[in-house]
Protein backbone atom coordinates (compact mmCIF):
# COMPACT_ATOMS: atom_id res chain seq x y z
CA UNK A 1 0.00 0.00 0.00
CA UNK A 2 1.79 3.15 -1.21
CA UNK A 3 0.97 6.86 -1.26
CA UNK A 4 0.48 8.75 -4.52
CA UNK A 5 3.00 11.37 -5.61
CA UNK A 6 1.88 14.89 -6.55
CA UNK A 7 2.50 14.17 -10.25
CA UNK A 8 0.46 10.96 -10.13
CA UNK A 9 -2.47 12.80 -8.55
CA UNK A 10 -2.37 15.62 -11.13
CA UNK A 11 -2.13 13.17 -14.05
CA UNK A 12 -5.05 11.05 -12.78
CA UNK A 13 -8.20 13.14 -13.39
CA UNK A 14 -10.45 10.82 -11.39
CA UNK A 15 -8.11 10.84 -8.40
CA UNK A 16 -7.64 14.61 -8.65
CA UNK A 17 -11.41 15.18 -8.75
CA UNK A 18 -11.90 12.83 -5.79
CA UNK A 19 -9.23 14.66 -3.79
CA UNK A 20 -10.77 18.07 -4.54
CA UNK A 21 -14.24 16.84 -3.53
CA UNK A 22 -12.71 15.31 -0.40
CA UNK A 23 -11.13 18.62 0.64
CA UNK A 24 -14.36 20.55 -0.08
CA UNK A 25 -16.41 18.01 1.89
CA UNK A 26 -13.91 18.16 4.77
CA UNK A 27 -14.11 21.97 4.94
CA UNK A 28 -17.92 21.93 4.58
CA UNK A 29 -18.21 19.27 7.29
CA UNK A 30 -16.03 21.34 9.63
CA UNK A 31 -18.16 24.45 8.98
CA UNK A 32 -21.42 22.55 9.55
CA UNK A 33 -20.07 21.06 12.79
CA UNK A 34 -19.51 24.61 14.03
CA UNK A 35 -22.99 25.67 12.83
CA UNK A 36 -24.66 22.70 14.55
CA UNK A 37 -22.66 23.35 17.74
CA UNK A 38 -23.69 27.03 17.79
CA UNK A 39 -27.31 26.05 17.05
CA UNK A 40 -27.21 23.51 19.87
CA UNK A 41 -25.82 26.03 22.38
CA UNK A 42 -28.39 28.65 21.34
CA UNK A 43 -31.44 26.35 21.35
CA UNK A 44 -30.43 24.14 24.28
CA UNK A 45 -28.53 26.25 26.82
CA UNK A 46 -29.55 29.83 25.99
CA UNK A 47 -33.19 29.27 25.00
CA UNK A 48 -34.02 26.92 27.87
CA UNK A 49 -37.80 27.35 27.66
CA UNK A 50 -40.46 27.21 24.96
CA UNK A 51 -43.64 29.26 24.63
CA UNK A 52 -45.84 26.27 25.54
CA UNK A 53 -43.82 25.61 28.71
CA UNK A 54 -43.73 21.91 27.74
CA UNK A 55 -41.03 19.42 28.63
CA UNK A 56 -39.86 16.77 26.21
CA UNK A 57 -41.93 14.26 28.15
CA UNK A 58 -45.04 16.45 27.83
CA UNK A 59 -44.56 16.73 24.06
CA UNK A 60 -43.98 12.99 23.69
CA UNK A 61 -47.15 12.30 25.70
CA UNK A 62 -49.16 14.68 23.51
CA UNK A 63 -47.93 13.10 20.27
CA UNK A 64 -48.57 9.56 21.56
CA UNK A 65 -52.11 10.56 22.56
CA UNK A 66 -52.70 12.08 19.11
CA UNK A 67 -51.65 8.75 17.60
CA UNK A 68 -54.09 6.86 19.87
CA UNK A 69 -51.31 5.35 21.98
CA UNK A 70 -52.71 6.45 25.34
CA UNK A 71 -51.84 3.09 26.89
CA UNK A 72 -48.11 3.63 26.27
CA UNK A 73 -46.14 4.84 29.32
CA UNK A 74 -43.18 7.20 28.97
CA UNK A 75 -40.19 5.87 30.91
CA UNK A 76 -37.08 7.88 31.79
CA UNK A 77 -34.03 5.72 31.05
CA UNK A 78 -30.34 6.07 30.27
CA UNK A 79 -30.08 2.61 28.73
CA UNK A 80 -31.66 2.27 25.31
CA UNK A 81 -30.79 2.61 21.64
CA UNK A 82 -32.55 5.32 19.66
CA UNK A 83 -35.52 4.08 17.64
CA UNK A 84 -35.42 0.78 19.55
CA UNK A 85 -37.01 2.42 22.61
CA UNK A 86 -40.68 1.54 22.09
CA UNK A 87 -41.92 -1.77 23.50
CA UNK A 88 -45.34 -2.83 22.26
CA UNK A 89 -45.31 -5.77 24.68
CA UNK A 90 -44.56 -3.68 27.79
CA UNK A 91 -46.45 -0.62 26.47
CA UNK A 92 -43.47 1.61 27.27
CA UNK A 93 -41.61 4.35 25.43
CA UNK A 94 -38.14 5.28 26.71
CA UNK A 95 -36.50 8.70 26.59
CA UNK A 96 -33.33 10.02 28.22
CA UNK A 97 -33.94 11.86 31.54
CA UNK A 98 -32.75 15.16 30.06
CA UNK A 99 -35.14 14.75 27.13
CA UNK A 100 -38.06 13.98 29.45
CA UNK A 101 -37.42 16.85 31.88
CA UNK A 102 -35.96 19.72 29.85
CA UNK A 103 -37.97 22.33 27.90
CA UNK A 104 -35.43 23.74 25.43
CA UNK A 105 -36.18 23.95 21.71
CA UNK A 106 -33.46 21.38 20.96
CA UNK A 107 -35.14 19.03 23.43
CA UNK A 108 -38.47 19.54 21.64
CA UNK A 109 -36.95 18.44 18.32
CA UNK A 110 -35.28 15.41 19.90
CA UNK A 111 -38.43 14.31 21.76
CA UNK A 112 -40.60 14.87 18.69
CA UNK A 113 -38.43 12.92 16.26
CA UNK A 114 -38.05 9.91 18.56
CA UNK A 115 -41.76 9.84 19.39
CA UNK A 116 -43.03 10.37 15.85
CA UNK A 117 -40.70 7.74 14.40
CA UNK A 118 -41.78 5.24 17.07
CA UNK A 119 -45.45 5.74 16.13
CA UNK A 120 -44.62 4.60 12.59
CA UNK A 121 -43.83 1.14 13.94
CA UNK A 122 -47.52 0.22 14.07
CA UNK A 123 -48.21 1.59 10.60
CA UNK A 124 -48.05 -0.14 7.24
CA UNK A 125 -46.88 1.08 3.87
CA UNK A 126 -44.50 4.00 3.47
CA UNK A 127 -44.41 5.06 7.12
CA UNK A 128 -43.67 1.51 8.22
CA UNK A 129 -40.81 1.42 5.72
CA UNK A 130 -39.52 4.74 7.08
CA UNK A 131 -39.40 3.24 10.57
CA UNK A 132 -37.26 0.36 9.26
CA UNK A 133 -34.82 2.86 7.72
CA UNK A 134 -34.20 4.39 11.15
CA UNK A 135 -32.98 1.05 12.49
CA UNK A 136 -30.50 0.43 9.65
CA UNK A 137 -27.56 2.45 11.16
CA UNK A 138 -27.76 0.48 14.42
CA UNK A 139 -27.84 -2.81 12.51
CA UNK A 140 -24.88 -1.73 10.34
CA UNK A 141 -22.89 -0.67 13.41
CA UNK A 142 -23.45 -4.09 14.99
CA UNK A 143 -22.42 -5.77 11.72
CA UNK A 144 -19.21 -3.68 11.58
CA UNK A 145 -18.27 -4.76 15.11
CA UNK A 146 -18.98 -8.43 14.31
CA UNK A 147 -17.00 -8.25 11.05
CA UNK A 148 -14.08 -6.65 12.87
CA UNK A 149 -14.13 -9.40 15.50
CA UNK A 150 -14.15 -12.03 12.73
CA UNK A 151 -11.26 -10.35 10.91
CA UNK A 152 -9.24 -10.08 14.13
CA UNK A 153 -9.98 -13.74 14.94
CA UNK A 154 -8.93 -14.72 11.41
CA UNK A 155 -5.75 -12.68 11.79
CA UNK A 156 -4.93 -14.34 15.09
CA UNK A 157 -5.31 -17.78 13.51
CA UNK A 158 -3.45 -17.05 10.28
CA UNK A 159 -0.63 -14.75 11.39
CA UNK A 160 1.82 -17.54 12.13
CA UNK A 161 5.56 -17.31 12.35
CA UNK A 162 7.37 -18.65 9.31
CA UNK A 163 10.32 -21.07 9.34
CA UNK A 164 12.83 -18.33 10.17
CA UNK A 165 10.77 -17.19 13.14
CA UNK A 166 9.68 -13.91 11.56
CA UNK A 167 6.11 -12.70 11.29
CA UNK A 168 4.78 -12.04 7.78
CA UNK A 169 4.62 -8.23 7.65
CA UNK A 170 2.74 -8.21 4.35
CA UNK A 171 -0.01 -10.31 5.89
CA UNK A 172 -0.19 -7.99 8.91
CA UNK A 173 -0.56 -4.99 6.58
CA UNK A 174 -3.24 -6.74 4.53
CA UNK A 175 -5.18 -7.70 7.64
CA UNK A 176 -5.00 -4.16 9.05
CA UNK A 177 -6.13 -2.82 5.68
CA UNK A 178 -9.12 -5.18 5.61
CA UNK A 179 -10.17 -3.95 9.07
CA UNK A 180 -9.80 -0.30 8.02
CA UNK A 181 -11.73 -0.82 4.78
CA UNK A 182 -14.48 -2.66 6.66
CA UNK A 183 -14.91 0.20 9.11
CA UNK A 184 -14.79 2.81 6.33
CA UNK A 185 -17.35 0.93 4.24
CA UNK A 186 -19.76 0.46 7.14
CA UNK A 187 -19.16 4.08 8.16
CA UNK A 188 -20.08 5.21 4.66
CA UNK A 189 -23.31 3.18 4.70
CA UNK A 190 -24.24 4.49 8.16
CA UNK A 191 -23.56 8.09 7.14
CA UNK A 192 -25.80 7.84 4.05
CA UNK A 193 -28.48 6.18 6.18
CA UNK A 194 -28.20 9.20 8.49
CA UNK A 195 -28.83 11.48 5.51
CA UNK A 196 -32.00 9.58 4.65
CA UNK A 197 -33.07 9.69 8.31
CA UNK A 198 -32.63 13.46 8.58
CA UNK A 199 -34.49 14.04 5.30
CA UNK A 200 -37.41 11.96 6.59
CA UNK A 201 -37.38 13.74 9.97
CA UNK A 202 -37.31 17.18 8.38
CA UNK A 203 -40.14 16.25 6.02
CA UNK A 204 -42.48 14.46 8.45
CA UNK A 205 -41.64 15.60 11.99
CA UNK A 206 -41.45 19.36 11.40
CA UNK A 207 -45.12 19.57 10.25
CA UNK A 208 -46.17 17.74 13.44
CA UNK A 209 -44.24 20.26 15.55
CA UNK A 210 -46.04 23.04 13.67
CA UNK A 211 -49.37 21.61 14.87
CA UNK A 212 -48.41 21.76 18.57
CA UNK A 213 -49.01 25.51 18.95
CA UNK A 214 -45.43 26.78 18.98
CA UNK A 215 -44.72 30.32 17.76
CA UNK A 216 -43.53 31.05 14.22
CA UNK A 217 -40.14 32.05 15.61
CA UNK A 218 -39.83 28.68 17.34
CA UNK A 219 -40.91 26.84 14.19
CA UNK A 220 -38.20 28.71 12.30
CA UNK A 221 -35.63 27.56 14.86
CA UNK A 222 -36.89 23.97 14.62
CA UNK A 223 -36.34 24.19 10.87
CA UNK A 224 -32.81 25.56 11.38
CA UNK A 225 -31.99 22.68 13.76
CA UNK A 226 -33.15 19.99 11.34
CA UNK A 227 -31.67 21.68 8.25
CA UNK A 228 -28.23 22.19 9.83
CA UNK A 229 -28.16 18.57 11.00
CA UNK A 230 -29.20 17.40 7.52
CA UNK A 231 -26.42 19.42 5.85
CA UNK A 232 -23.89 18.05 8.35
CA UNK A 233 -25.08 14.51 7.59
CA UNK A 234 -24.68 15.12 3.83
CA UNK A 235 -21.17 16.56 4.26
CA UNK A 236 -20.17 13.64 6.49
CA UNK A 237 -21.55 11.08 4.02
CA UNK A 238 -19.66 12.64 1.09
CA UNK A 239 -16.48 12.82 3.18
CA UNK A 240 -16.74 9.15 4.20
CA UNK A 241 -17.48 8.06 0.63
CA UNK A 242 -14.50 9.87 -0.89
CA UNK A 243 -12.27 8.70 1.97
CA UNK A 244 -13.20 5.10 1.14
CA UNK A 245 -12.52 5.67 -2.58
CA UNK A 246 -9.11 7.21 -1.86
CA UNK A 247 -8.22 4.37 0.50
CA UNK A 248 -9.15 1.73 -2.08
CA UNK A 249 -7.20 3.64 -4.76
CA UNK A 250 -4.14 3.69 -2.51
CA UNK A 251 -4.48 -0.05 -1.91
CA UNK A 252 -4.82 -0.75 -5.64
CA UNK A 253 -1.69 1.26 -6.36
CA UNK A 254 0.26 -0.75 -3.82
CA UNK A 255 -0.97 -4.06 -5.24
CA UNK A 256 -0.21 -3.05 -8.84
CA UNK A 257 3.38 -2.20 -8.00
CA UNK A 258 4.09 -5.63 -6.53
Amino acid sequence: MKNFTYKEIVDNKFLLAALIIFIIALVFMFIMQIVVLITYIKTSWIDRRNSKNMTGGDLARKILDQEEMQDTRIVSSFFYVKYWNHSRFRKTFKLRPWTVNRSSLWTMTEAAQQTVVSTWRKKKGRMGMNFTIFRIPTILSIISVLLSILVIAYSFLTLREDASGNISHSRIIKTATIIIITFLFIGMLVSWADVVKMKIIRKHVLPILEKQGFTQEEIKKFNIIYTSRLLLAIATAIYNTILLILKISTMSKGDNKK
